[in-house]
């Protein structure tokens, strides 16, 4: 949609209005936030998810990267950040 609404003001004279379009949405949006700071450690390595719950507990992210109700058991973490991971994949910024 972005694209969309930037290619009409581009070929109506307006330049560079929608630049910064998908940084915003990382800034503007805790949860992609989160994953961008988890994505930054954990670039280039493969690890299990248990460590990536405990990477996300260390670098202080549960908040946005946890629901409230999975926080209970390191299990129910896992699961929690697989909903938040999956529901953010789902809705990217276009």
């Amino acid at each position: 949609m972005g694209q969309i609404i930037g290619g009409v003001l581009l070929v109506n004279g307006i330049k560079g209005l929608l630049d910064n379009y998908a940084n915003r949405c990382v800034a503007d949006d805790p949860v992609r936030n989160g994953i961008a700071i988890l994505a930054g450690h954990l670039f280039d390595k493969r690890v299990p998810v248990s460590k990536v719950v405990d990477e996300v507990i260390r670098l202080g992210l549960t908040d946005p990267l946890i629901p409230t109700n999975e926080r209970r058991t390191h299990e129910s973490q896992k699961r929690g950040l697989d909903k938040v991971l999956l529901r953010a994949k789902s809705s990217l910024c276009n």
